[in-house]
């Protein structure tokens, strides 16, 4: 197993000594392949979608079709893709692609994660057009899984960014597991908004390897 400790990642920036509270199987998938490899995960996602059905494409404008789920089913398999690299300044991003495999339609998420505007935060920016910007706090949790915590969300217009205010934004909570009882490495993401509830989520488990 790669030592936390000697590779630069996204996560391991944001996370700092707090690395060494994450299960073992959550550090290697924080630390990742380097920035000459490939993560690349499959599994099964036991919820996943949205409440809102075909009414989430008047977002597409904002977001591209890199973001849009437009469907809710159970037991919804899923590959995930995530591909490091570094921005302008030499510090480390992560590029994640995810394809869920609905019954009759495959529908795709794209986002980036960068280093945040302070220490122990996450800039994620999603969908096709990179428009719409989060602000993550990065935590180990007391179970020693990796927390995503959302803390504001932006607009990013050219040089422009406008920070959303609460009513028009959306709140993000992602917790990357292990599951010791089952030998597997789990996901939940859940995607709120004060007004419309539940916007999107999904939980699942999955197998990961570095390429």
């Amino acid at each position: 197993m790669t030592d936390p400790h000697t590779v630069r990642s996204v996560y391991t920036e944001a996370l700092g000594p707090d690395i060494d509270r994450l299960k073992p199987e959550v550090r290697e998938y924080v630390v990742g392949p380097g920035e000459s490899g490939v993560g690349v995960g499959t599994g099964v996602f036991e919820s996943a979608g949205t409440k809102f059905g075909r009414l989430t494409w008047l977002a597409m404008p904002v977001v591209g079709p890199a973001m849009l789920l437009d469907r809710h089913e159970n037991n919804v398999p899923f590959t995930i893709l995530n591909q490091p690299g570094t921005d302008e300044h030499g510090a480390p991003t992560l590029a994640a692609f995810r394809l869920f495999r609905f019954r009759r339609v495959t529908r795709a998420m794209s986002d980036i994660l960068l280093a945040g505007p302070t220490p122990g935060t996450l800039r994620n920016r999603v969908g096709s057009w990179r428009v719409i910007e989060i602000i993550l706090r990065c935590t180990a949790t007391d179970r020693g899984h990796l927390s995503l915590r959302s803390e504001e969300c932006a607009l990013r217009l050219g040089p422009l960014r406008l920070r959303l205010p609460r009513l028009l934004g959306v709140s993000v909570r992602v917790e990357d597991g292990w599951d010791s009882e089952n030998n597997r490495r789990i996901v939940q993401v859940l995607v709120t908004n004060p007004l419309l509830g539940t916007v999107t989520n999904y939980r699942g488990h999955f197998t990961y390897s570095l390429v």
